[in-house]
């Protein structure tokens, strides 16, 4: 399991809101729950990671498999475990703390760093779901979950396997391993990936990027990756 893994999950449910509005009634806390629940009691920064973690097959990563909706109980674990790190990665667990004591008060998931701006993926964060520009003087501290290394391209498949169901046709829209591939590949030839890189997500970026490929290439520049376009990027 990687950082990306993470990330694509947790890119995926941006914009999911509570319904109403200041409730705490949310998809993520019936998961944890086991039913639906609402009200002050129910916070869901720390639960919305659970979740996440939980999407990408990785509940191992968070609170050693176990659950835990406390921000402070989580820091702590990964305190124990020796997880804790200075310099934020992308998949990096960051903690805030919004007053002086020792508990922290809320977490997200590092999206990107770019020199001295970090930006997360946050639940709970104003009643929904969101990236958000962390303000430094708040972090308490920086968990890093023991993800494998970076995702390499999948083997390459003989041609008679571009047809087959290894390499399927990709479209805008898709989320996949074969879309991670395709990105890996252009990315290879020298053409741009999407902001935060490689992600498995055939977004508006990957597909610009496609489009470049395809009329370099004098191929159908349709923006779809089928067998002609597998079979020119795999040559």
């Amino acid at each position: 399991m990687t950082a990306h893994d993470i990330l694509a999950v947790a890119r995926g449910e941006i914009g999911t809101t509570e319904a109403p509005k200041g409730s705490n009634r949310i998809k993520y806390n019936t998961a944890y729950y086991g039913k639906e629940v609402s009200g002050d009691s129910y916070p869901w920064c720390c639960v919305f990671v659970w979740w996440v973690f939980r999407e990408a097959g990785a509940p191992e990563l968070f609170y050693g498999g176990g659950k835990t909706a406390s921000c402070t109980t989580l820091m702590r674990y990964y305190q124990q475990q020796g997880q804790i790190v200075t310099d934020a990665r992308p998949g990096d667990l960051l903690f805030y703390q919004f007053d002086t004591d020792s508990y922290a008060d809320h977490i997200g998931i590092v999206e990107s760093v770019d020199g001295g701006k970090i930006v997360t993926i946050e639940g709970n964060a104003g009643d929904m779901v969101k990236r958000v520009t962390v303000d430094k003087a708040k972090i308490m501290c920086i968990a890093r979950p023991t993800y494998d290394v970076a995702p390499q391209p999948e083997p390459t498949p003989t041609p008679h396997a571009v047809c087959s169901v290894l390499l399927p046709v990709l479209r805008d829209g898709d989320v996949s391993k074969s879309v991670l591939t395709m990105q890996y590949l252009l990315l290879a030839y020298g053409f741009k990936l999407p902001r935060y890189g490689p992600d498995g997500e055939f977004g508006a970026e990957t597909k610009s990027s496609l489009l470049a490929y395809q009329a370099a290439q004098h191929l159908t520049t349709d923006g779809i990756c089928g067998p002609e376009t597998w079979a020119r990027l795999l040559s």
